[in-house]
């Protein structure tokens, strides 16, 4: 079964978007990621392993293939982790069908016990995330305040897999992270002004 979903590189300071593909065949059991990843991405095939047993279901048995597109853009760092076993978890059916994951973005590195960790480059991710339509942006706890500056798009912090596992099953939903505008007060923290110099 196939199974699509999105996440966000850096190119520099700048955010991008990446599909992520997940292939998966009832044949010999098989696990690679392709798309141009790096050392960071390509060992997210083992903490991805770990974090889904840790996590409590099984690890698919069968042929994985992970795609991560524009093939031709370097893939770097720990962030596809939540995407990449999201997107298994969908494809063999642990995610119900008929859960919309084609307006969500999933963004940070896997503990081998299932929890999120955070990543660099949030805000720009999530800035991509948006104009690329997505309407959703899960990130860890410790990054979501920073991707909730970003207008136009609800921010989620995931403490865990199985927490995410279960707010896209229905079964206990997360809230999204509130976005703080700030005040008059804060604005107006220095007692002179340029526009105070004189010559």
């Amino acid at each position: 079964m196939l199974a699509r979903i999105y996440s966000a590189g850096l190119f520099g300071i700048d955010g991008f978007p990446v599909t992520v593909e997940v292939d998966a065949q009832n044949r010999l059991d098989y696990f690679e990621v392709v798309g141009l990843p790096d050392a960071a991405v390509k060992e997210a095939k083992e903490r991805v392993r770990t974090a889904c047993e840790n996590t409590g279901y099984p690890f698919p048995e069968c042929a994985l293939l992970i795609n991560l597109a524009p093939a031709d853009r370097r893939k770097e760092g720990s962030g596809f982790d939540l995407a990449i076993l999201t997107g298994i978890l969908s494809a063999v059916g642990v995610i119900r069908n008929g859960v919309r994951l084609d307006d969500k973005c999933f963004v940070g590195e896997l503990s081998l016990s299932g929890e999120l960790r955070p990543v660099r480059g949030v805000l720009s991710m999530c800035v991509a995330a948006r104009d690329a339509g997505l309407t959703e942006f899960y990130t860890s706890m410790e990054n979501a305040p920073e991707a909730a500056a970003v207008e136009g798009i609800t921010v989620y912090g995931v403490p865990s897999m199985r927490a995410l596992l279960d707010h896209l099953n229905g079964r206990k939903l997360l809230s999204p992270m509130p976005r703080s505008a700030p005040s008059a007060a804060e604005g107006d923290v220095y007692g002179v002004d340029f526009s105070d110099v004189k010559g």
